[in-house]
């Protein structure tokens, strides 16, 4: 994968560009690092390179005590909470930036058999 001297690179497809929503304890916890005059979360006026932020997120991960995982790890397991928490698998699919939700049914069908043994079990109540 290229990265460009900024940190930045092109976009995948145009599904890629969008908006989501966030939780409030996330833009909580976001807030104080949102400042009118930055133009980056991570970074200033300039972003920082990817090196730099996995540099960072190792760190903190170690010093959390919790196991290691990459930062991409962090996307599958959100994908991975809303499926199985009864999340709409379409909705999901957008939120990831998928261009076709087949995509997203290939990756997480696991988690939705799990969801399948939920419902029969709801239905056997």
């Amino acid at each position: 994968m290229k990265h460009y001297v900024n940190g930045t690179q092109p976009l995948k497809t145009t599904s890629s560009r969008r908006t989501i929503q966030l939780d409030r304890q996330t833009l909580e916890a976001l807030n104080p690092l949102l400042k009118p005059d930055k133009l980056y979360l991570f970074g200033n006026l300039e972003p920082i390179s990817l090196s730099m932020l996995t540099r960072n997120f190792k760190s903190a991960l170690e010093a959390s005590g919790y196991p290691k995982i990459t930062i991409h790890d962090l996307r599958h397991s959100h994908a991975s909470y809303l499926i199985g928490s009864g999340a709409n698998v379409v909705a999901v699919s957008r939120r990831l930036g998928h261009s076709d939700v087949n995509i997203t049914l290939k990756v997480y069908t696991h988690i939705l058999k799990e969801s399948e043994e939920k419902l029969l079990a709801i239905l056997n109540q």
